[in-house]
């Protein structure tokens, strides 16, 4: 009896043919010049020219598959122009399946990346390097560097500077932050978003109680804030035959306010009465308090 056996391809068998020993060899390079002819070295690297293979960048970019099916089939050699050789060759690293170059790179690198993956249309790579730069760790040494470069690119310097203003407001008291803020080199635009950002780091008040941080079941002392539609609930009722033993069993929402120290409720149970508003140290006393956590509130 004959069986049929078959291997399902993987992607992961493409990751060993970055490696010489594997044995079989690229068929393509890549070298780097800036605008002028010149040749862009990295003092970082000895070796820079990129070798990958061409069936494998072809399927997974339209820009390489025309590159070199169509638009230069002969050639084996080709000159990336003002693309720095650690960016070009961490995309390639990436389609060989290795993210590990692409988590070593600074924020300029990251966001230069972005431009060249759109560019390439390497599938998976845009999404990929954008969250990468938005976990990117912001510390106070590259503070400064990243707020001034994520504004070169509108449609992640909202995420970026979110992450920005979070650092700033955990970490900076406000005489620092608006000494850095100064330091921007002048720069009111940059200056503008931040303070946007920073100003959306800032919760709204609760509206019920209209306090931030929320009042939620802390005691009324004055009507000075309250108006009617708030829920209101009595801690520690003194009848706990009608409303139960709950600690909250008594609440309502309040309907006028006469004075400072009285409100008016409209009770759960559908009754309607005015009730005292006051502060007290014994903690064992009925007392009004906020109910924000009520549904509706």
């Amino acid at each position: 009896l004959e069986t049929e056996t078959t291997m399902e391809p993987t992607w992961a068998l493409v990751s060993q043919l970055a490696y010489p020993e594997f044995g079989i060899p690229s068929d393509v390079t890549f070298q780097f010049v800036d605008d002028n002819g010149f040749e862009v070295i990295d003092v970082d690297h000895i070796d820079e020219e990129v070798k990958a293979h061409k069936m494998i960048l072809g399927l997974v970019s339209q820009k390489f598959k025309d590159m070199m099916y169509t638009t230069q089939p002969s050639s084996d050699v080709f000159v990336i122009k003002n693309v720095a050789k650690d960016v070009f060759a961490a995309m390639i690293a990436f389609i060989y399946g290795n993210r590990e170059d692409l988590e070593s790179l600074s924020m300029t690198e990251l966001l230069e990346l972005v431009i060249l993956a759109e560019e390439y249309q390497v599938v998976g790579l845009v999404k990929t390097t954008m969250e990468l730069i938005e976990n990117f760790s912001v510390t106070e040494e590259n503070l400064l560097e990243t707020v001034k470069e994520v504004l070169e690119f509108e449609n992640i310097s909202d995420v970026m500077f979110h992450h920005c203003a979070a650092y700033i407001k955990a970490n900076l008291n406000l005489s620092e932050i608006e000494e850095f803020i100064t330091c921007l080199d002048q720069e009111k635009m940059v200056a503008e978003k931040l303070r946007c950002a920073m100003s959306l780091l800032i919760p709204p008040p609760c509206s019920n109680c209209l306090s931030l941080p929320c009042l939620d079941k802390t005691t009324i002392p004055h009507t000075e804030k309250m108006v009617a539609g708030c829920q209101v609930a009595v801690k520690n009722n003194n009848c706990p035959d009608k409303w139960g033993s709950s600690p909250l069993g008594q609440h309502g929402e309040v309907t006028k306010v006469p004075s400072l120290q009285m409100v008016q409720v409209a009770w759960c149970d559908g009754s309607e009465s005015e009730y005292n508003v006051y502060h007290t140290d014994n903690k064992n006393d009925p007392q009004l308090v906020y109910h924000c956590g009520a549904v509706g509130a």
